[in-house]
């Protein structure tokens, strides 16, 4: 997820619908990578809960099950913050890519201000700017399976 911001900054100057694809390419491989991470986590994080049920069955009382649950929410947050930083650098490319391709400085008859507004968020939905960082995680749903994971670890019966 990382390199994704990497590849977004470092991006050479080519033509505009070669910058458009390649943003839109980013932006793919950043989801994807958030549903693969967060499945991971989710994954790692029943395994936690399973362990401290076998240990709880097998010895005496050890950590308690809602542990899995914290588990489960660090992994989360560790997931967030590493999708962060590609996040943002792929809206700030793709604001920067709207604002060079439809200017709205300048713009002075109302019908040329609604077609360039129409067109620019036409592409801002294409480049995923318009949409927040709490819509891209909740839509991406992976980021919540830890925490879904933990919840039913810790509340299973022992």
């Amino acid at each position: 997820m990382l390199g994704v911001r990497r590849a977004a900054i470092g991006m050479p100057a080519a033509s505009t619908g070669d910058h458009v694809e390649r943003l839109v390419a980013l932006r793919r491989l950043l989801r994807r990578l958030l549903g693969t991470v967060g499945g991971l986590v989710a994954l790692v994080t029943a395994q936690t809960g399973a362990f401290i049920a076998l240990e709880g069955s097998v010895h005496a009382p050890g950590r308690p099950p809602q542990t899995a649950l914290v588990f489960g929410g660090f992994g989360s947050l560790l997931v967030a913050l590493t999708y962060v930083p590609g996040w943002a650098a792929l809206r700030g490319c793709g604001q920067d890519v709207c604002e060079r391709l439809f200017p709205m400085k300048g713009l002075d008859k109302p019908s040329d201000i609604l077609s360039t507004a129409a067109d620019r968020g036409a592409l801002e939905r294409t480049l995923g700017v318009d949409t927040g960082l709490l819509a891209d995680l909740q839509s991406g749903m992976a980021i919540l399976a830890p925490l879904f994971a933990g919840a039913l670890a810790a509340f299973l019966p022992l």
